[in-house]
């Protein structure tokens, strides 16, 4: 039964990762299609699943998962800079 809830709740993580467009479509699709291979409780079925976590901790943490299109517009990133800079400045001037 926990393999079962453990496959399902990694897929639906995938299918959201799919939709949310934060890592590239392939990472998304290997942990989708890992988190299905996962569902044959059988030894050796864990090595795509593995291997789409460790991509995606990869991507993370060198911050390659995001395309200069999916990275946040210069406007946004103005907009929530002012509304936070001015604290940090209170804060520097305290």
């Amino acid at each position: 039964m926990t393999f079962l809830l453990f496959a399902v709740d990694w897929l639906v993580f995938g299918l959201a990762m799919w939709r949310a467009r934060i890592y590239p479509r392939a990472v998304a699709l290997a942990l989708v299609a890992g988190a299905v291979i996962n569902l044959v409780p059988a030894a050796g079925t864990e090595f795509v699943f593995a291997v789409a976590i460790a991509w995606a901790g990869l991507l993370l943490f060198t911050g390659r998962g995001i395309t200069e299109a999916q990275s946040p517009s210069r406007a946004n990133r103005t907009i929530v800079g002012s509304i936070f800079a001015a604290p940090r400045r209170w804060i520097l001037l305290s």
